[in-house]
């Protein structure tokens, strides 16, 4: 099912701060990727987030389109994602930090996130270069 309930959305300050300091990086395009593998809990399996600096642009309008456009592309292919982690009994969190140009197409978007994904299947926890 293609949907992103509150449950899967990566929130709080603790638990933000706590994937920026233990987490990994990587950057794809315009995005840089940090992401953490948890030990397993009841939590869904993947926790996702995003961030669109003032750098991009100072209107709210635009950083908030930016954001509802990544996560539709997200949405929208997380279900292979997802199921891959299961069979792997993995646990991640996800947060990606957009940092490219103004005005992004979803399609754009969604390419770059699939991109990401697959880098982050790839990977049995160490960095996807």
């Amino acid at each position: 099912m293609n949907t992103l309930p509150k449950g899967e959305r990566l929130h709080g300050r603790t638990t933000i701060a706590e994937v920026f300091s233990k987490g990994k990086r990587f950057g794809v395009d315009s995005f840089r990727v940090v992401w953490r593998i948890r030990k397993p809990d009841d939590l869904p399996t993947v926790r996702f987030g995003i961030t669109v600096s003032k750098k991009i642009s100072k209107k709210a309008v635009v950083r908030n389109r930016i954001k509802r456009c990544s996560r539709e592309a997200y949405r929208t292919v997380k279900q292979a994602f997802v199921e891959e982690l299961s069979l792997q009994q993995k646990q991640i969190d996800l947060f990606l930090v957009y940092s490219g140009n103004v005005d992004p197409r979803t399609e754009d978007l969604q390419e770059k996130i699939i991109l990401i994904l697959k880098r982050l299947t790839a990977t049995n926890g160490q960095n996807p270069r």
